[in-house]
């Protein structure tokens, strides 16, 4: 975006530059909307001060996931808002979609949204356990007859022993 046709000086490095903002982020306190410092010197400065600062940075980082972690993930992972999900969560009663039992475990404070890896498209939302024993058979669609297989010889060594 171009404001007009001048020229601008960069206050850090003093390169001129055209006065866009493909050469100087916008900044609505300055009179010509435009930061004094070029985007390179902007760009190496934050760089250097989060080299000095890594535990603010971090702490910002924790606090900005904690604020904006589960609508971010759930976006990013699985295309929908935290509200699609608790949507979800509430049509199926808070409860698995197979055990019908609430989320258990330390942290496991959520359900799982069980997804078509193939497709994307999202099913429902599962215990951690099931969703584990769903993704193993998707895998694997002989896996739950080997688990049963296994699980029959231990009964007949038990029964027998």
């Amino acid at each position: 975006m171009r404001y007009d046709n001048s020229m601008k000086t960069c206050t850090k490095c003093a390169k001129e530059s055209p006065s866009t903002t493909e050469f100087f982020y916008r900044d609505r306190t300055k009179s010509d909307n435009l930061h004094s410092w070029c985007i390179p010197c902007v760009k190496a400065s934050r760089k250097q001060w989060r080299q000095l600062n890594p535990e603010t940075v971090r702490a910002n980082q924790q606090r900005n996931w904690k604020k904006m972690g589960r609508t971010y993930e759930l976006r990013k992972n699985y295309g929908i808002t935290a509200e699609i999900y608790d949507a979800m969560s509430n049509a199926q009663g808070g409860v698995c979609a197979i055990c019908k039992e609430p989320p258990k475990g330390e942290g496991k404070l959520r359900l799982a949204v069980d997804h078509d890896h193939k497709t994307l498209r999202n099913r429902g939302l599962l215990c951690a356990m099931c969703n584990h024993a769903v993704e193993r058979i998707e895998n694997d669609p002989d896996w739950g007859t080997k688990a049963l297989n296994y699980l029959a010889r231990y009964i007949e060594q038990t029964v027998k022993g």
